[in-house]
C-alpha cells in the first residue's frame, strides 16, 4: 500500500500542480514501505522473543517516513 500511496502522491508531483507537501508525502509513504519490507511483516513482540539483532531497524524507517506524511499534511492544510 505504501508504494501504491508513494506513487500516486509523485503523479501528483509531476504532472498536477508541483507542490512540496506532495513530494514530502510520496517519499514518506516509500520510506514506510521499505520499513515495512525490512521488518518482514513481523510484529515487536516476535523480533523482541526471537532474539534476532538487526543492524537495520525497519522500525525506525515506518517512523521517520510517518512523521514525513504527517508533516506533508500540515503543509498542505496550514495553506
Amino acid at each position: 500500500m505504501g508504494i501504491l500511496f508513494g506513487a500516486l502522491r509523485f503523479i501528483d508531483f509531476f504532472f498536477y500542480g508541483r507542490h512540496l507537501y506532495d513530494l514530502i508525502a510520496g517519499s514518506g509513504f516509500l520510506i514506510v514501505a521499505i520499513g515495512a519490507y525490512l521488518n518482514g511483516f513481523q510484529t515487536l513482540e516476535a523480533l523482541s522473543t526471537s532474539g534476532k539483532k538487526s543492524s537495520i531497524n525497519g522500525y525506525a524507517f515506518a517512523l521517520i517516513g510517518f512523521v514525513l506524511v504527517v508533516v506533508s499534511m500540515i503543509i498542505k492544510y496550514s495553506q
